[in-house]
């Protein structure tokens, strides 16, 4: 490759990139917002959907913890139980 088809190659990538990356035309947009934890601290000034938000995003983790607290806890028993209830149903069907 040349020292001419070099230029012409950057070139092109300069005008690719320059048209791509139109910034003089865009308008900013404004953000939206997701969750800003110092709104929900003036709790009378929310809506009812953003209440509503709040007490979802709070009460999810307080009631995950111990919904797999009890899962941890209760999961070897309910295996043992089901492969003991499993084996009494293969030995019956053997019986008979």
């Amino acid at each position: 490759m040349n020292k001419k088809d070099f230029n012409s190659v950057n070139a092109f990538t300069k005008w690719l990139f320059g048209h791509l990356d139109n910034k003089r035309g865009a308008k900013e947009s404004e953000m939206k917002r997701v969750f800003q934890w110092e709104r929900y601290l003036d709790w009378t000034s929310l809506t009812d959907q953003e209440k509503l938000n709040a007490k979802r995003i709070l009460l999810v983790p307080i009631i995950a913890v111990p919904l797999l607290t009890i899962i941890r806890i209760y999961t070897p028993i309910i295996f043992t139980g089901l492969i003991i209830w499993l084996l009494y149903q293969w030995f019956e069907k053997r019986k008979r």
